[in-house]
């Protein structure tokens, strides 16, 4: 087994006092768990004046810095693994001192340019300069594969969700759909008042106007991502891009390949999801027996319509098993030990929850 390393770099400081942001909480679940399973972790505090050119000078300075650390202080042999998305030039670099001590990189994905726009040749470079790649999906793995990553990829399935573990109170089987996220950033949302749809609740940021003249959507404000069990209602809709037809536009497109992070946290709050039935998460769903797939917004209130009390509570209980997995944050922990060497599969991918 070799020695695991783990790179923090603090990209963004959120104001502590902020309790609703959760724009880092996957990242912040990472490195907890990174924590808990005592890597130990080279880090580098990104700066944030507000003069670019000030930042670019720091920034460079710290960089080199941290990677001189990393050349008198990794083990040779070693495995370093970094999760913030580093332009082609400093994964350059990076490699080359790994190298002089015989060590090797892996990279977290979470976001994706080449998926979600057009493919860019220097992402793409850059991914195949790791050793691993610790990558959202089987689909995910797939097309990076077509677009010409050779790097060995260990599929995660699903993002862990780590919270303050508080009870959730048994939901009921209802009609009411939740959808949390940056609601000025959701296209599809105005068109939702075109069609009989079942009752909404939206959590998210938002500017009043956005949700103006919509009857059937319920605002029901912020809540702490780390506190799931203030979410009400009895069901997650995971959806994107501009239309209520399917998931179109690169947003609607990107589901195809990635697993949003608001599936871990409908989970984690014992939703039981909706998701495009064209999404990478799909397969997940049904594997899972926690939810349903659709092919538009206007079929859903249908749809959950047909779910028995006895179904619904069935999806409640997987959801409770597999939530508990993702708290201790079982998915990124296998990734890594698969990584180390610890442990070994032979289709490369990630465990799943057990169907029992």
């Amino acid at each position: 087994m070799r020695q695991t390393y783990f790179l923090n770099v603090n990209e963004k400081f959120h104001d502590p006092k902020d309790l609703f942001n959760a724009a880092s909480k996957a990242k912040d679940d990472i490195r907890a768990i990174v924590r808990e399973m005592d890597i130990p972790v080279f880090s580098m505090r990104k700066n944030s004046t507000p003069v670019k050119l000030l930042n670019t000078l720091i920034d460079a300075f710290r960089y080199l810095s941290l990677l001189t650390r990393i050349l008198f202080n990794i083990k040779k042999g070693g495995i370093l693994i970094v999760q913030r998305r580093l332009s082609y030039v400093k994964i350059g670099m990076l490699t080359k001192i790994l190298n002089l001590r015989g060590c090797q990189l892996c990279l977290i994905v979470h976001d994706i340019n080449s998926l979600r726009f057009e493919p860019h040749e220097s992402e793409i470079k850059g991914l195949n300069k790791a050793r691993f790649l610790i990558v959202h999906t089987k689909a995910m793995k797939e097309k990076l594969t077509e677009l010409g990553v050779k790097t060995q990829m260990i599929v995660l399935d699903i993002f862990d969700y780590v919270t303050d573990k508080s009870p959730i109170a048994k939901r009921e089987n209802s009609d009411k759909v939740v959808f949390a996220g940056n609601l000025d950033k959701t296209d599809f949302l105005p068109l939702i008042r075109h069609i009989s749809a079942p009752e909404f609740y939206f959590y998210g940021f938002h500017t009043p106007e956005k949700l103006s003249g919509i009857t059937n959507i319920t605002y029901k404000g912020k809540f702490s991502p780390m506190h799931v069990c203030d979410i009400d209602g009895s069901w997650g809709l995971v959806w994107d891009g501009n239309s209520i037809d399917t998931c179109s536009g690169l947003l609607g497109k990107y589901l195809r390949y990635n697993a949003p992070h608001k599936c871990s946290l409908y989970i984690a709050a014992h939703l039981p999801l909706i998701v495009w039935e064209e999404s990478a998460m799909a397969p997940f769903v049904i594997e899972n027996g926690i939810g349903i797939c659709v092919k538009s917004i206007g079929e859903i209130k249908d749809r959950i319509s047909k779910i028995s009390d006895d179904e619904y509570a069935e999806m409640q209980r997987k959801l409770e098993m597999l939530s508990k997995r993702l708290d201790c944050g079982e998915q990124m922990k296998n990734a890594i030990r698969k990584v180390s060497g610890e442990i070994t599969e032979p289709n490369g991918n990630a465990m799943t929850q057990n169907k029992s």
